[in-house]
């Protein structure tokens, strides 16, 4: 139905529903989230659509951004319950997509983007020699570039076994820092050059204008409230004896 509704948007005369790049990440996380088969040929689909849809006009409006990337990895990372023709699919889908990224004049990985690549190699590559490399090499160009972030650090711990993390973290220990057992290391126990380039979104600040108009209610409602005579006491009744009801009363069994 995604699909269907951005194909009419694109064959639309109507200016004002005009498809944009935030529809086609739309769609694409749709697809991410579906269980149809073949998603991530799909997702590459629309995404090589797109990238075609902007080299030829122009327009900003379809200039790719880092985050359709990362949701056209997400449909591949997500293949993982498919059958192993469409794993290798999805696991070449991806590679691919990363070293175009990589050579992007658009626009270049971020942290998110290491995150679910080394996502797609847990899911789709067998426990092994292989998989232990390929989750390897991405987290060493990833703490190469200062992206590391928390889903980097614990899609890599999911990927590969201890002994191959502590070869990873080894470095960070003969460098003097925390002598803790690898399985308990945080985010916060790496080397600041491996998170230095992490770019984290922060929450929005409310409005200072907001805030004290908030504020100047408050003051107004406890005035009020202050101001408001005290309410008559009501008379306490004497408790009654409360009989209980039969089964037959209530419907219960007894």
């Amino acid at each position: 139905r995604a699909d269907a509704i951005l194909k009419y948007m694109l064959l639309s005369k109507n200016t004002d529903i005009q498809p944009d790049v935030i529809s086609f990440c739309t769609c694409l996380d749709v697809w991410a989230k579906s269980k149809e088969k073949g998603k991530a040929e799909r997702s590459n689909e629309l995404l090589q659509k797109l990238l075609t849809l902007y080299k030829i006009g122009g327009n900003d409006r379809f200039k790719p951004t880092v985050m359709v990337y990362n949701t056209v990895l997400n449909c591949c990372a997500f293949s993982a319950y498919t059958d192993e023709e469409e794993k290798k699919k999805a696991l070449s889908i991806a590679v691919s997509l990363f070293n175009d990224l990589k050579q992007s004049s658009i626009t270049q990985p971020d942290a998110v983007t290491y995150g679910t690549l080394i996502k797609c190699i847990a899911n789709l590559v067998p426990f092994g020699n292989v998989r232990n490399k390929m989750a390897s090499d991405i987290f060493i160009k990833c703490r190469e570039e200062g992206l590391v972030n928390g889903l980097v650090f614990d899609e890599i711990r999911r990927a590969v076994p201890g002994r191959v993390m502590a070869e990873l973290l080894t470095e960070t220990m003969h460098s003097g820092r925390r002598k803790k057992p690898f399985k308990d290391w945080m985010l916060r126990d790496l080397p600041r050059s491996w998170k230095a380039n992490v770019v984290e979104r922060k929450p929005k600040k409310k409005n200072a204008s907001t805030k004290k108009n908030k504020n100047k209610k408050n003051n107004t409602n406890n005035k009020a409230e202050e101001n408001k005579p005290a309410p008559t006491p009501v008379p306490i009744r004497p408790l009654r004896r409360i009989r209980p009801e039969t089964s037959w009363q209530s419907g219960k069994d007894l």
